[in-house]
Parts: structure tokens; C-alpha cells; sequence
């Protein structure tokens, strides 16, 4: 079985607009911006399958009452844990007392683990294999142990934890691989869980879900990985909830190749590229998710993305807080867009996308804009405060925006050249810093039923070579 390590261009730079009575540049697309990026990422090739032990009969099913002890000093009955797997029966709690076990484990019955000592004092770590294996469906639980796998040192590649079969649970571990993931879920019917882990500093990525593996992480902390924090591709489904998800070398959150799952209520920050991705016809959920102080942008859905996301906020990232790209079409609701260095949401390169009951605020370029083809439809969303203009259409941008406020930009609440032409309908455009609506350089568009009154230069300013239809207007 092969993981492959995919990687992709992320991209959305914006470019600084000139300053009053200047024509209003572009941002500037992937082909042309000078900081060339790296993807998001994706796994690594997985080492050899490796054979299982030939047993003749099942183990025994454990007595309740009994718990095996595993020391290093001899007070235990077994001097390591892959002793006491081997000679305890079926379902057995074994208790493994402080010290570094450095033996790769592999799980073929039920049984509980446990460490038996402060956090951080139980090590397990395997030099030529994975930290740990789980090769059964039976119930499993291991808690309290830091899990490494060291197999890189050796020319070796695995993962810390692989899951690819049963249930198992994994409770208040600390996880790391120095070559493939630190975990990986994989394989139909394989559903772990995860509780209060530290999944951290890989060399590859933190937690690795695909080939149609499912899986929950629950109040885990995944940071510092090489490549995506957390991965979901090839029919893999995550239910990810209040976990911090940051500071990785590259991505967040990647979920492409027909990927999948629901993350409620996580905080996924301060990554290197996109704090989420999705692409390649992926639909996740996100609800409740913060999406923060970005090296690049808060949320990229780029090549036939999908997804659905509600109430979550992205605020503070270095490129726009939604870029949409290349034929993605998300639903956004309910989300707040805001203090971006950058733009707001940014719509190229024929990126849709559904934009309802937003806020978007507060921004240092345009609020929403939209370039080479986008067509997004936005609906209910106030969009206002914003450094520079509202709503900035151009090269060829379209979109259907309706029943919005843009109010209270510094510039224009639209401004449209280059053949953007968009279809608005019912919106207030009122209190911003230049006209209501400002169209040159072949610029067009429809406004229908707005209310254009109050701002600072007028209703409109339309140069000679553009032309704008309009019906039932206030101003």
C-alpha cells in the first residue's frame, strides 16, 4: 500500500491598491505573484505490510479483577510490554510503570493499556516499526503514554500510531513519528478515537486519515507537523471537535481526493499555508470553527471544492480570509470575515461559492473581491468597515449579490472595471468614503431596487467607456 506525499500551490496574494484618485490595481493571481508557495499536504509511502503471527487458538478472556504489571526494575511481573501482550490472556489490563520502553507494539486482541505514572514518564519507542499497530477489531484502550516512533533514524518509515482495523481508543497520549505520520487511520471499518492527545512535531504529517478509514479526535492538540496537521483524503471522514489545530510547517487542515468529515468547534491557527484546504470535490463541515492568524490564507476551497460551513470566524490571516478558486463552490454562513490584512473573501480563477448572512469587516483590502470569472452568489451579508473598498469586481468577475450593506467602506461600496459585471439587487449602499458605485476601464453591471444615498462622493461615478444598468434605485 502506497501514501503519497502530495504537493500543491496555495495561493491569493493580494496587491496593494494606490492611493486616492489612482486606478485601483488588481490582486495578483498564482501565475504572476512573486511568493511562490507550497501546498498543503499529504502522506508519505507506507513501509511493507507486515506479516501476522499465526496463531492456532484465541487467547483466553482475561479475569476482571486482574491487572499485569510491566516495570523496567523488575517489581512487575513482565519486564516489557511486549511480554505481557504475548502471555496475558484476551481483554487483560496491563498496568506499565515509568521508564522508556523501546520495543514497536502490536495489538491483536483486546486489551486495556495503561500507564502507570505522571504524564510524559511512560515512553514507548519503537526504533524499526510503528509505535503502535492495531491489527484487531476487538475493544482496545491505551492511555497515558507518550507513543514515538523513531524508525527514520533508521532509513525505516512509520507511523507513530496505525490504525487500520477495529475501534480502538486512544486516551491522554503523546504522539510522534520522525518519517511517516504521526497517526494514521485507514482501511473500511476502522473507526478510533482519539481523547486529549498531543499528536505533534512529526516529520510528515499529524493525523493522516484515507483509503476510507473513519475516525474521531476529540479535545486533542495536533501542532507542529511537517506537513498538513491533519489530512483527510481518498474517502476518509474525520469527526474532529474542539481541538486546537497549529503551527504547522504547512497546512491546518488539507482535505482533498473525495475527503470528507465534520469539525465542531476547533481553532485551527498560525500555520504556514492554508489554515484550511479543501479541494478536488471534498465536502466537509466546519461549524463553530475559528480559522486564525494565517501565514497565508484562513480558508482555501480551490478545484471543485465543496463543503458547508457555518459560524465560523476567520480573522487575522496574511492573505484573504476565504480565497475560493478553480471551480470551488462552498456554502459560507453565518461566518465573520474580519481584520484580515489582506481582503476579506477573494473569488478567481472561475471560483463560486454561496455567501449567506455573513459579516465581513474591517478588512485591509476590499471586502469581498471577485476576478477572472468568479461567480459567486452572495446573499444577506453586510459588508462594511473595510480599509479600502466593499465590493471590487474586475477581469471578467460576475456574481449575483443581493439583499446585502455595504456601508461604510473607506473607498467605494462597488467598484467595477475591466468587464466585472455583476447582477445587485436590493442592496444599501450608503455611508461609504467615495461614490456608491464607481465603474471605468469597461466596467459594467446591474443594479436593480438599491439604496444608494449617503455617501461621501455620491451615488455614482461611471467613466465614459463603461456603462451600467440600472432600474428603481434610491439615491
Amino acid at each position: 500500500m502506497v501514501r503519497r506525499a502530495v504537493i500543491a500551490v496555495s495561493v491569493g496574494v493580494f496587491a496593494l491598491l494606490p492611493g486616492l484618485g489612482a486606478r485601483v490595481a488588481a490582486q495578483i493571481g498564482d501565475t504572476d505573484q512573486p511568493q511562490v508557495q507550497r501546498s498543503s499536504n499529504s502522506g508519505r509511502t507506507k513501509a511493507p505490510a507486515k506479516p501476522k503471527a499465526v496463531r492456532t487458538a484465541k487467547k483466553p478472556v482475561a479475569v476482571r479483577t486482574k491487572a499485569y504489571i510491566v516495570a523496567l526494575d523488575g517489581s512487575g511481573e513482565f519486564d516489557s510490554i511486549r511480554a505481557a501482550l504475548t502471555a496475558a490472556p484476551g481483554g487483560a489490563r496491563i498496568l506499565v510503570r515509568p521508564g522508556t520502553y523501546r520495543e514497536g507494539l502490536v495489538l491483536e486482541d483486546a486489551v486495556t493499556l495503561i500507564a502507570d505514572g505522571p504524564a510524559d514518564s511512560v515512553v514507548i519507542e519503537s526504533p524499526d516499526k510503528d509505535g503502535i499497530l492495531i491489527e484487531t477489531s476487538d475493544a482496545v484502550t491505551v492511555r497515558g503514554f507518550t507513543i514515538r516512533s523513531i524508525a527514520g533514524r533508521n532509513e525505516g518509515k512509520f507511523y507513530g500510531v496505525d490504525c487500520q482495523q477495529g475501534s480502538p481508543v486512544f486516551e491522554d497520549c503523546d504522539i510522534t513519528s520522525d518519517s511517516l505520520a504521526c497517526v494514521a487511520i485507514h482501511e473500511t471499518g476502522t473507526n478510533p478515537t482519539f481523547r486529549r492527545c498531543r499528536v505533534r512535531d512529526g516529520s510528515a504529517g499529524g493525523v493522516f486519515c484515507y483509503g476510507n478509514g473513519r475516525g474521531v479526535v476529540e479535545d486533542c492538540n495536533v501542532s507542529g507537523n511537517t506537513l498538513a496537521n491533519v489530512e483527510v483524503k481518498t474517502g476518509g471522514s474525520l469527526t474532529v471537535r474542539r481541538t486546537r489545530i497549529h503551527d504547522g510547517e504547512a497546512g491546518g487542515v488539507f482535505v482533498n481526493e473525495s475527503g470528507g468529515g465534520l469539525f465542531e468547534d476547533c481553532d485551527v491557527y498560525r500555520n504556514q499555508l492554508g489554515n484550511v484546504e479543501v479541494k478536488d470535490g471534498s465536502a466537509p463541515t466546519f461549524r463553530r470553527c475559528k480559522m486564525r492568524e494565517g501565514k497565508q490564507v484562513g480558508l482555501f476551497a480551490n478545484v471543485n471544492a465543496l463543503g458547508l460551513f457555518e459560524d465560523c470566524e476567520m480573522f487575522a490571516n496574511t492573505l484573504a480570509g476565504i480565497e475560493i478558486k478553480s471551480g470551488g463552490n462552498p456554502t459560507i454562513r453565518h461566518c465573520r470575515v474580519y481584520e484580515g490584512k489582506a481582503g476579506g473573501i477573494f473569488i478567481n480563477a472561475l471560483g463560486k461559492g454561496v455567501i449567506e448572512d455573513c459579516d465581513v469587516t474591517g478588512n485591509g483590502y476590499a471586502g469581498i473581491e471577485i476576478t477572472e470569472s468568479g461567480d459567486p452568489v452572495i446573499r444577506r451579508t453586510r459588508i462594511h468597515q473595510g480599509q479600502q473598498g466593499g465590493v471590487f469586481v474586475y477581469s471578467g468577475g460576475k456574481g449575483t449579490i443581493e439583499d446585502c450593506d455595504i456601508v461604510e467602506n473607506a473607498r467605494a461600496g462597488f467598484e467595477i472595471k475591466e468587464k466585472g459585471n455583476p447582477l445587485v439587487r436590493r442592496c444599501r449602499i450608503n455611508g461609504n468614503g467615495y461614490q456608491g458605485v464607481w465603474i471605468y476601464d469597461a466596467g459594467a453591471g446591474s443594479f436593480e431596487y438599491c439604496d444608494l444615498t449617503n455617501n461621501v462622493k455620491g451615488a455614482w461615478l461611471i467613466a465614459d467607456d463603461s456603462n451600467a444598468r440600472r432600474v428603481g434605485n434610491k439615491e
